[in-house]
């Protein structure tokens, strides 16, 4: 089954080595630098996601269309989030920290670790049935932490309100 290469027209044999990119087009290996990528790039990763890019912004970008461009490498270096930081965004989701500045995340990023080991440790002991007042001491120290949460989000926004202020 032959295929032609949706820069330049070339037709492809099974032996031929081509990329597919979306809709079962493909790309030459001619035309794979200019898209500004070599045959040493493609690994199975690369080619997992260059099967995302379009054969419209395959052909702008090797007539030099830098917006097509600039798509293609946006999907193929699109970086994967670990388990790691899509645990940390949700829990600056549940507290509502997005909008801490980069020396606050480093702190959050402990934080959050040292906290989901703590979650496991209450879950242990409730199975263990720990007698009524450690289980209540827990509790009230999760309440604690939880508004501390509160009083970290609000002094944040009073912090840029400040910082807004003084700019002016």
């Amino acid at each position: 089954m032959k295929k032609e290469c949706s820069v330049c027209g070339k037709s492809l044999g099974m032996v031929s080595v081509k990329y597919p990119i979306k809709d079962g087009d493909v790309v030459c290996s001619d035309c794979l630098p200019k898209l500004g990528y070599t045959q040493k790039d493609a690994n199975m990763k690369f080619l997992t996601k260059f099967q995302q890019v379009s054969a419209d912004d395959v052909v702008r970008a090797a007539a030099g269309d830098a917006d097509a461009l600039e798509r293609i490498s946006d999907i193929v270096e699109q970086k994967d989030e670990s388990k790691q930081d899509r645990e940390i965004r949700k829990f600056m989701e549940r507290y509502q920290l997005e909008d801490l500045d980069e020396k606050d995340l480093v702190v959050l990023r402990k934080i959050a670790t040292d906290l989901a080991g703590n979650g496991l440790m209450k879950t242990g002991m409730a199975l263990s049935f720990a007698n009524a007042g450690e289980q209540l001491k827990v509790t009230y120290l999760s309440a604690l932490v939880e508004q501390n949460w509160m009083i970290i989000r609000q002094l944040s926004r009073m912090n840029n309100a400040l910082d807004a202020i003084s700019k002016k």
